[in-house]
């Protein structure tokens, strides 16, 4: 068995035609034999303004010889949609669309270790342009009389903070616990991935702190589908400049190549053309992608 991450793209529209997500797992990539493995509430905690987000299940009785896919479901009608793509288990879209691209359906030139590399070359080239914002309430104040906390350790992965606050931000009623409440900038710093609290006057022990910041993409489904073609532009650059490092991997993928075929004198070429290609679209991206924010 393996531990195994689903993902499901949320819905554009939000809730208003589906409120679920069911995961399914499969023997084949047709879908042959598919069970129901969980319903989960969509994630809307994930939506952000240019991103519909995404809602997860971790399955820890995985199989990596089989499928997965999931539908959109309504709890009130019952209406469920068609499922989407199988995915072989430990594997993302990103393997999907690169496998098929590198016309490498059976993994006889790139294994699920070595394009795990090149996911996660491509990953860390979209940082920081690209990143997602996260909201963390995994951390409370300690400011008891003997015992006050003023320096708090920010979770792995969020590398700036926007804002910061105290209490239930979805509070109606003081009976239980005080509204939320942002704290002032001048009140708190944070540097590499510490929080500094400069007093904690009016904080309250236990109090739940809100920490509106960015985060790294990591993991693929994380990623926004507007990005994948980006992604793989830097896939296939790693890849080639693998290839022209390896003879015999190259003879092995000149055999499966379709189309008009790369010479091996060419694939150093062919990837500096990846690169240029994938600054150019990174740029391009970025730009388009902030001035709608704007």
């Amino acid at each position: 068995m393996s531990v195994i991450t689903l993902y499901s793209k949320n819905p554009n529209d939000g809730t208003t035609n589906f409120d679920q997500v069911k995961f399914y797992e499969a023997t084949d990539s047709s879908g042959t034999g598919a069970t129901l493995l969980t319903t989960k509430d969509i994630d809307t905690t994930r939506t952000t303004i240019i991103d519909a987000g995404y809602t997860s299940h971790t399955y820890t009785g995985g199989d990596t010889d089989n499928y997965y896919a999931s539908t959109f479901y309504n709890s009130t009608s019952t209406t469920e949609t068609d499922y989407s793509d199988w995915v072989q288990g430990g594997q993302d879209r990103w393997d999907t669309k690169f496998m098929t691209e590198m016309d490498d359906s059976s993994s006889e030139v790139w294994s699920a270790s070595l394009r795990d590399e090149f996911k996660q070359d491509a990953l860390n080239a979209l940082y920081p342009d690209f990143f997602r914002e996260v909201i963390d309430t995994s951390l409370t104040i300690q400011n008891e009389t003997n015992d006050q906390t003023y320096v708090y350790t920010v979770p792995f992965g969020i590398f700036g903070i926007q804002e910061v606050g105290v209490g239930d931000v979805d509070t109606t009623s003081s009976t239980s616990s005080r509204d939320f409440a942002k704290v002032k900038n001048d009140y708190w710093t944070f540097e590499k991935n510490k929080l500094h609290f400069h007093s904690l006057s009016g904080l309250s022990h236990g109090e739940t702190i809100r920490l509106i910041g960015s985060q790294k993409f990591l993991t693929v489904g994380e990623v926004p589908e507007y990005l994948d073609a980006l992604a793989l532009l830097h896939m296939k650059m790693d890849a080639y400049a693998k290839l022209a490092d390896d003879f015999p991997r190259f003879k092995t993928w000149a055999r499966l190549q379709k189309g008009t075929r790369v010479s091996f004198e060419n694939l150093r070429v062919h990837a500096r053309e990846f690169e240029r290609k994938f600054k150019e679209m990174k740029a391009e991206l970025k730009q388009n992608t902030y001035s709608a924010l704007m």
